[in-house]
């Protein structure tokens, strides 16, 4: 653009209107991809040249992919769009199984999350862990943990532990307790009789009683060995496995009336059915 002419003096050309070529690209705060590029407005005022400089802004991109899976961010001259990992969490109780009054310890973790609600009420962190007493058993504590990948719920339950209890008697056939003051006969039969309660499997010595996890009883006649040295003894063991895995054992040691405690052949006991003598005695 020429100022033209005055008073036969040629003015400077002004130069022509030009537009630069657009910028490298920028991220902005919205997060979303401009550039740019220089705008020059020539000409003539009066007897001088003028250029009037701007930028001119474009966007280019809004760094949305409209996709709830990703974060859409724009960095470093671009647009990044990150997938979103989904929330993880675990609650466990420890221990399992307790009884009223006892304590248990609640533990739980989360990754990708930022908060956590309990139902036991109120915030709690995205980990960690608290003890507890239950008014009640069961109890069971469920946690909801919330991240930019959406929610997450996981429960634990703490149960009232089932004791386990196990006993083993043995009687004679007037069902009095076989003891020290009560000791059998050589060829006496006797009854042996387990109860267990809440237990899993049960075996024993010896092998053929059959004994098992349900309560029962046989009668049996015990053969005494004439070794060791004498008081000669017999012995019933029962071992079991709780239901929560605990082990249980109960023995009981019957004594026989006779040193060797067998029946001499010849021998007989003056009052039926006893069909040999002994002599009392305490062991």
């Amino acid at each position: 653009d020429s100022c033209g002419q005055r008073e036969n003096k040629k003015l400077p050309d002004c130069g022509d209107d030009s537009i630069g070529a657009w910028g490298a690209n920028y991220c902005k705060a919205d997060d979303s991809l401009y550039h740019s590029r220089v705008v020059h407005q020539r000409g003539c005022a009066g007897s001088s040249c003028y250029d009037n400089t701007s930028t001119e802004e474009e966007l280019v991109e809004t760094c949305d992919d409209s996709n709830p899976a990703t974060i859409d961010t724009c960095v470093s001259g671009s647009c990044v769009y990150t997938p979103i990992s989904p929330p993880t969490l675990t609650i466990s109780v420890n221990p399992t199984a307790i009884l009223s009054g006892e304590q248990t310890t609640v533990t739980w973790s989360s990754t990708n999350t930022t908060d956590c609600v309990g139902s036991l009420g109120g915030a709690y962190p995205t980990s960690g862990s608290f003890p507890d007493s239950p008014a009640s058993l069961p109890r069971t504590y469920t946690l909801t943990c919330t991240g930019p990948g959406g929610s997450i719920t996981d429960s634990a339950t703490v149960t009232e532990k089932t004791l386990s209890i196990l006993s083993l008697s043995v009687v004679d056939l007037n069902n009095v307790v076989v003891d020290d003051y009560n000791p059998i006969y050589p060829g006496e039969s006797v009854t042996v009789e387990w109860i267990p309660d809440n237990m899993a499997s049960c075996s024993g010595i010896p092998t053929d009683l059959g004994f098992s996890s349900t309560p029962g009883s046989v009668v049996h006649t015990p053969i005494f060995s004439n070794t060791p040295p004498p008081p000669y003894e017999y012995t019933y063991t029962i071992n079991c496995t709780g239901l929560d895995s605990s082990l249980h054992s109960e023995s009981v040691t019957i004594k026989s009336t006779r040193d060797n405690g067998i029946c001499d052949p010849g021998e007989t006991y003056p009052t039926a059915p006893k069909d040999c003598p002994f002599t009392y005695e305490l062991f």
